[in-house]
């Protein structure tokens, strides 16, 4: 049960680092941005949210998670201004 509960937010993180790559292909694809990608920053910032709130209700935010967080993050701004 303990590998669950430290899987549920890990996996939220991992979702933010695939969905970085997926808009860069979507945009250089398409050569477009619009709703596809308003919907991964939406899904991305949400997933930010409760990847925080889910870690400490079932008591498992630690150190190793929030770094894995905030170099996500960064990655994922740093994909979105590249597009620009």
């Amino acid at each position: 049960m303990e590998k669950i509960k430290k899987a549920i937010p890990f996996s939220l993180v991992i979702f933010r680092l695939l969905l970085a790559p997926v808009m860069i292909v979507w945009t250089l694809q398409t050569n477009q941005s619009g709703w596809f990608l308003v919907t991964c920053l939406w899904a991305g910032m949400i997933s930010d949210i409760f990847d925080g709130i889910i870690a400490r209700n079932l008591g498992v935010a630690n150190n190793s998670l929030r770094k894995w967080d905030a170099n996500i993050l960064l990655q994922l701004i740093k994909k979105n201004a590249w597009k620009k």
